[in-house]
């Protein structure tokens, strides 16, 4: 299964328009070992087969995910699949946990680059918080699209909204919410909790009259920002990032429109290092990356750098937000590695 996702995974990197000896003979290495995806049996694989062969495969793997085994003992309801807006991604999973009151509620936001992942990565979180009294959900969230990273974000913070919305119904204490997240899950808890709120008062969908404040965030993995400009400042970064590369994410179709005050205005909303202010909740990060000059074509290094961690510590420490920062690759550990629990439940106390 892992040699498939690899194998899946490079094949993604190329479009049909960009079909180099390297592709083809990657693709021909491919069909010898995956002889299913040439879906015309003509015996070769071309990219376009190749990639219909990932999207199936992807939905098959979706399929597989399994309900985690959580003690029935903790929850009073489980809810799966729990629809929040129109699109096919848009949907929660929910612990509640055993309560006579409202309680305070986690929502975990999965990794994944905006392109992958899955509601399931926060499977391993519920019974810890549930035996807290902490309820959990874990959201799944629209990839990329034309419109790029704010449909992504947009779907997050709807579904916080609509679970503020229920809150009476699914017995949970709107006031305590909490945000948790895994690299780009990381980044989108953090953008929701330094966001000013974004609620919409005047609406005449009530669930975007709720509001998106929170108690506190947690993010693993995070980045500090989407402004890949303030990255350079941020990092020691070995090469040079192709501007083009950075449209698709910003939703932008030309060059021109990084500069236009809408495009400008767009990337600073999406800088969390400044957005982070004396007003926002308290926030628990770690980032087990080493530190150091960084090889752009790295990614794992490049999106997952201590350093993004070390640039919201110095913030927060400069406009007075309380924190706890590991980096320990850089010499940051300011709780145990593992006391975000601890962390967690000492906000929804006070």
């Amino acid at each position: 299964m892992r040699k498939v996702c690899l194998f899946l995974m490079v094949l993604s990197l190329f479009s049909a328009k960009a079909q180099t000896s390297e592709t083809n003979a990657r693709l021909q290495q491919a069909l010898k070992k995956f002889p299913q995806a040439d879906s015309n049996k003509d015996g070769v694989l071309t990219v376009k087969e190749a990639m219909a062969y990932k999207k199936k495969s992807n939905k098959k793997k979706s399929s597989k995910v399994k309900d985690p085994k959580v003690s029935k003992d903790l929850y009073s309801r489980q809810m799966m699949n729990i629809k929040y807006g129109t699109h096919e991604r848009n949907l929660i999973d929910l612990w509640v946990a055993k309560s006579d009151k409202p309680t305070p509620l986690m929502i975990f936001i999965h990794g994944g680059g905006f392109k992958g992942g899955d509601k399931s990565k926060g499977y391993r979180y519920i019974q810890e918080f549930l035996k807290n009294g902490i309820s959990f959900a874990s959201i799944n969230y629209r990839f990329i699209t034309k419109n790029g990273i704010m449909d992504c974000l947009n779907d997050s913070k709807r579904a916080m909204q609509f679970l503020r919305y229920k809150a009476s119904e699914f017995n949970l204490n709107k006031t305590k919410f909490a945000l948790m997240g895994s690299s780009a899950g990381a980044g989108t808890s953090f953008w929701l909790a330094f966001t000013d709120d974004m609620a919409n008062p005047q609406s005449e969908d009530p669930v975007e009259r709720e509001s998106t404040r929170v108690s506190a965030a947690v993010g693993f993995g995070t980045q500090c920002s989407y402004d890949f400009e303030r990255w350079q400042k941020v990092m020691d970064i070995k090469g040079k990032r192709d501007p083009s590369d950075t449209l698709p994410f910003y939703g932008f179709k030309h060059l021109d429109q990084l500069e236009t005050k809408e495009g400008k205005a767009l990337i600073d909303s999406l800088d969390m290092i400044d957005l982070l202010s004396k007003d926002d909740p308290p926030f628990y990060v770690q980032n087990p990356q080493a530190g150091g000059p960084v090889d752009i074509s790295n990614k794992n290094h490049l999106y997952h750098h201590a350093n993004h961690a070390k640039a919201l510590k110095e913030r927060a420490l400069k406009v007075g937000v309380e924190h706890l920062c590991n980096a320990p690759k850089i010499g940051i550990i300011d709780s145990p590695n593992k006391d975000f629990m601890g962390f967690v439940v000492k906000q929804f106390k006070d």
